[in-house]
Formats: structure tokens, C-alpha cells, sequence
């Protein structure tokens, strides 16, 4: 039996034994009162039982050899028929007494070495959690980007589509945008007009793309009113595809015009205007 000194500190070598159901009379009892009164040492015995059920899972399990049963029964038979003592026989307290002795710094050795292998298995599998939490989120971003070029190339193609059915269209009017820097400049386009004047398509190639995150405005304009109508955003190449649909007809007013002005709320210089066409009353350009 162990000393009250032993259960001064935190027994790590009966805990491990105890894991092991190695523990048993006083010890094991000393053991109890001590763990009534420590919360550490509980902690500890619960991840020690835990390992050990690991470990017991991990061991694949063997059949008992052929006969043992009859052996066992034979030997229950013949320890009864022997006279007992008053208590076990002192080889056999000396004996256990020397495999505990014996038993407790493997015991704690081996419950050292799986909780170290316990903690690298711990750190390696929380690094590749991070890596492919890191590469989900990679692919994720990727994903985004891909589903937003669908998007605008299908906006695209949908605009395009609506542009060649206008130009199939007999009743449509077409007019040619005129640069404002003359004739040499690269800028150019065609407008397209629905026969009530409620659908405004352009088609623009030569653009000079604007500043980041601006566009270009597109202006309704006649000698009183200045009404935008909406905007085209240019591709690297210079080229555009817009629909529009101005909410009045455009052949109530005189020009359409493009300009580089971004604020709306104010009607468009001179300076600013990159193409424009005058609108004629009726369908024009057939």
C-alpha cells in the first residue's frame, strides 16, 4: 500500500495503473478518496481512459487458445481443495507488491509516449485543417470570378442577340455615330432605333477606355433638355454592346451623344462630348 505522502502531488503512477485496471485493494481506495478531492487528477484519469479504450480498439482481438477454459477450471478445482489461510500467502504479497513496483514506470512511460504521439497527430491534423480551409477558400474565390465571367459573357451574347434582331428588323432605323475630334478620329458606332423610339441599341468600336469604375454617359439632347439615358462601359479593345430603353422616344428630341461626363445631374460640355448623331423625326437611315 502506498504512504499519505503518496497523494501529496498527483499520483500519475497509480492513475496509469488504475487506467489499466491494474489497481486494486487499498491502493485503489486510496486512490478514490483522493480523486473526491482533486479535479486535476479526474482530468487526467478521464484522458487516460480514454487513451487506453483507443488503444484497446486499435489491438485486433485474438481467440483464447484451445483448452484454456478446461485449464482455468481445473486450476479454480484444485486451489479449492487446498486449506485455506486466514490471508494470501506472503510470496504472493511480495510478489504483487514487486510486479506494481515494477509495473508503474512502464505504465507511466507508455501513457507519456502516446500522449506525445497524441499531440504531434494533434498539430499535424490542425496544419491541414488550416491548408484546406486556405485552399477552400481559394478555390471559392476562383469559383466567383468564373461565375461572374458567365455572367457578363451571357449578358453579352444577350445583347448581341437583340442587336442582330434589330438589324434584321425592317423597321428599324440606323444611324451612323459621328466622332466629335473629325473624321480621323478611332472612335465610331451605329445606332440602332426601334420604329417607336423606345429602344436605343449601339454598337461603338474605337472606344478609348475611361478612367477606373467610369463609363460612358449617354445623352438625349434638343435645344431645352438635356435627358440622360443611361451609360456603356468599353472592353479592352475599345469595343461596346448597350441596350437602352429611354423612357420617352428619342425622336422627340434633336442629338444623342456620348459623352465622358459622370455626373448626370449636369448637362454635358462640349469638351466632353465623343460621339453623337442627329435624330431626324420618323424612322431615319433604312
Amino acid at each position: 500500500m502506498m504512504n499519505d505522502s503518496a497523494y501529496t502531488n498527483h499520483p500519475e503512477e497509480l492513475l496509469n495503473l488504475h487506467a489499466l485496471h491494474a489497481l486494486e485493494g487499498d491502493d485503489e481506495r486510496a486512490l478514490q478518496v483522493h480523486l473526491d478531492t482533486c479535479a486535476a487528477c479526474r482530468r487526467s484519469l478521464a484522458l487516460k481512459l480514454q487513451i487506453a479504450a483507443m488503444l484497446g480498439q486499435m489491438v485486433e482481438q485474438q481467440p483464447p487458445p484451445a483448452g484454456l477454459q478446461a485449464r482455468v477450471m481445473q486450476a479454480v478445482a484444485r486451489a479449492g481443495t487446498q486449506p485455506t489461510a486466514s490471508g494470501p500467502p506472503v510470496r504472493h504479497v511480495i510478489a504483487r507488491a514487486s510486479w506494481i513496483r515494477l509495473a508503474m514506470p512502464v505504465a507511466a512511460s507508455f501513457f507519456a509516449v502516446v500522449l506525445t504521439a497524441s499531440l504531434v497527430m494533434h498539430y499535424f491534423t490542425v496544419n491541414r485543417l488550416e491548408l484546406l480551409e486556405e485552399e477552400n477558400l481559394a478555390l471559392a474565390e476562383r469559383l466567383t470570378v468564373a461565375l461572374a465571367a458567365a455572367a457578363q459573357e451571357r449578358e453579352d451574347m444577350g445583347r448581341l442577340k437583340a442587336a442582330n434582331h434589330m438589324i434584321a428588323d425592317p423597321d428599324t432605323s440606323r444611324l451612323q455615330l459621328e466622332p466629335m475630334g473629325g473624321v480621323d478620329a478611332p472612335s465610331h458606332g451605329v445606332l440602332l432605333l426601334s420604329e417607336d423610339g423606345r429602344h436605343v441599341m449601339l454598337l461603338l468600336a474605337g472606344m478609348v477606355q475611361p478612367a477606373q469604375s467610369e463609363t460612358y454617359q449617354v445623352w438625349l439632347m434638343r435645344s431645352d433638355r438635356r435627358v440622360p439615358i443611361g451609360s456603356v462601359e468599353v472592353d479592352a479593345s475599345g469595343s461596346a454592346t448597350a441596350s437602352l430603353a429611354p423612357q420617352e422616344s428619342v425622336f422627340g428630341f434633336d442629338w444623342l451623344a456620348l459623352s465622358t461626363t459622370q455626373d448626370t445631374g449636369k448637362a454635358p460640355t462640349p469638351e466632353s462630348l465623343v460621339l453623337r448623331t442627329r435624330i431626324t423625326p420618323g424612322r431615319t437611315g433604312r
